[in-house]
């Protein structure tokens, strides 16, 4: 529990004021029976608030602006074990942890003051972090958490689904439907993944039931054919399978085109062979019986011709032992491809023997069963994915459904108890409704009047401080100055009996009648009043009187 604040800031008549002791049930701050404004009963509230890790006192600019520097310090009380601490409006995202006497030790940041609060009061496995679930039950000025309508909510901009879930955390009822909702959520993903891919075309799949009963026909026609097939090559399709197969086919195609290959090349050096011959016949250096039959013939001409041959001939026959030699290399490199291809067709056994045309037609038969199969299992697996994604989601629904009932049942079934002992039998009784997930309503049937509404919203964080892991809440004047005197009578003796730590901003005490000034007498750990404000003085005081005088 929080035992103790203290700030070198707290002045009363220009003295430092003692340390503030809490005890473990009611703590009041106590205003003056004139019912003075501007003293620091709010900002008290607020740096209790600060103390269980909040950060809206940071926030407080006028309180900044006329205090100037200053550190909060307090003390927690576990187990019998003190634990000190400061924090500094100034620098809200450390905490120091302290000795005895507050002189600072070691930072730790206020997150993990947080978590340590959360494990300190068993609040670490509900799920959430400690300010989450804590922050929206102290109603203090500043903080916009007093709408009797929606109690649950931290601040007017949060929606009320997450009042609903942190009200679910509280009574540890949300894990389970988290759960739940992780698996739905990857359920979700995953159907939307396989859908994107199928509407993609990286998947095919069977387009309905219709599609799907067509394929399993189709399936069966060509299984028949296949079997047809390997009854028709007995010998040779014994050890035949589909990869086989298709790898069969490519092998004898690809040996098919080598040996074309080597015919073209050995053609090739034929005809290399074939001008050669060619032209030894007609490089002939005779010409006597030329001058024969033309006497007249220019010899001379004819041998500068068959020279110019000659030398051309030459560079023919270089280029073609060039070609000669890169096409043997060729036949050379083929001859050996081509016999290691037929020893890994011969490696493949007696299906080896088959033709390419009957390989090629069991291929493509035992291709097309696989991607008719194929399109049918992605058929099922979309139907499977669409069914858990349901029954994930029904699951999840009847996991919330309970919860929200039976956290409604706990609560209301408190409200009445609680109401009656305020209001006695016969008077509406608050009521929350938690119809869906992320939906809730706070009312008292057949009244709406603002200090019913008041006394619903103070009932209802009793009830929550009973019946969960709530470590206190905080009430502020704005809320409970609404409340009649006699029910607020009744309300603060359920709050003196309450075992954990209740903080009451309260004015007028003597207006509420003997009992309720007893009781505030006897719990009021601050008093507050014109003259003897939290921090010495009232700065808003010393602004209008300013304002009046010019």
């Amino acid at each position: 529990m929080l035992a103790e604040i203290r700030c070198a800031k707290f002045l009363d008549k220009g003295a430092e004021r003692p340390s503030v002791s809490f005890g473990e049930s009611l703590n009041v701050v106590l205003g003056s029976s004139s019912g003075s404004n501007s003293i620091g009963k709010s900002t008290f509230l607020l740096i209790v608030d600060f103390a269980f890790g909040g950060n809206e006192y940071s926030k407080c600019k006028d309180v900044i602006e006329n205090v100037g520097i200053h550190t909060i310090d307090f003390r927690f009380v576990f187990d019998n074990i003190d634990y000190w601490f400061s924090r500094s409006p100034m620098d809200p995202s450390l905490v120091w942890k302290c000795d005895a006497s507050y002189v600072k030790s070691e930072s730790v940041s206020i997150d993990d003051f947080r978590g340590w609060l959360s494990v300190k009061y068993g609040m670490d496995g509900l799920g959430g972090s400690f300010r989450s679930l804590t922050s929206p039950f102290f109603r203090v000025y500043g903080k916009d958490n007093h709408d009797p309508k929606r109690p649950l909510s931290s601040h007017p901009r949060e929606t009320l689904k997450e009042g609903v879930v942190r009200l679910l955390r509280l009574f540890d009822a949300y894990g389970a439907i988290y759960d739940a909702q992780k698996l739905l959520d990857d359920a979700v993903e995953a159907k939307r993944v396989y859908e994107s891919s199928l509407e993609r075309n990286f998947i095919a799949a069977a387009k309905g039931k219709t599609e799907f009963k067509s394929n399993e026909a189709k399936i069966l026609e060509l299984y028949s054919q296949i079997a047809e097939i390997e009854q028709m090559e007995h010998d040779n399709a014994s050890d035949l399978d589909p990869l086989t197969a298709e790898q069969l086919s490519e092998m004898k195609q690809s040996l098919s085109l080598l040996r074309r290959r080597r015919t073209l090349i050995i053609s090739q050096i034929k005809a290399l062979d074939a001008s050669e011959d060619f032209e030894k016949l007609k490089t002939s250096k005779d010409f006597r019986k030329l001058t024969e039959f033309f006497p007249d013939a220019n010899i001379k001409k004819l041998r500068e011709i068959e020279e110019f041959h000659s030398k051309l001939d030459d560079a023919l026959k270089k280029e073609r032992f060039e070609q000669r030699a890169s096409l043997r290399q060729s036949i050379t490199a083929l001859d050996e491809a081509i016999t290691s291809l037929q020893e890994d067709i011969a490696d493949l056994g007696t299906s080896s023997n088959l033709t390419i045309a009957v390989l090629r037609r069991y291929s493509e038969l035992s291709i097309e069963v696989k991607q008719l199969e194929d399109a049918n299992a992605s058929y099922v697996t979309k139907n499977k994915l669409k069914e858990r994604v349901k029954s994930l989601k029904m699951h999840q629904n009847a996991l919330t459904e309970a919860a929200l009932l039976l956290v409604q049942v706990k609560v209301n079934d408190r409200l009445a108890a609680l109401n009656n002992y305020v209001c006695g039998e016969g008077i509406s009784v608050p009521k929350l409704s938690l119809p869906k997930p992320d939906s809730y309503s706070f009312s008292i049937p057949n009244d709406s009047g603002t200090g019913s509404l008041a006394r619903a919203m103070a009932l209802l964080d009793i009830a929550l401080l009973e019946l969960t892991p709530l470590p206190a809440i905080a009430l502020d004047t704005v809320s409970s100055k609404h409340i009649s005197d006699e029910r607020m009578c009744k309300i603060l003796e359920i709050y003196q009996n309450e075992p954990k730590q209740i903080f009451l901003a309260f004015d007028k005490a003597d207006s509420y009648g003997e009992e309720a000034n007893r009781i505030l007498e006897k719990h009021t750990v601050l008093r507050l009043s014109e003259g003897h404000e939290l921090f010495g003085r009232s700065w808003a005081k010393v602004e209008a009187e300013q304002e009046q005088t010019r």
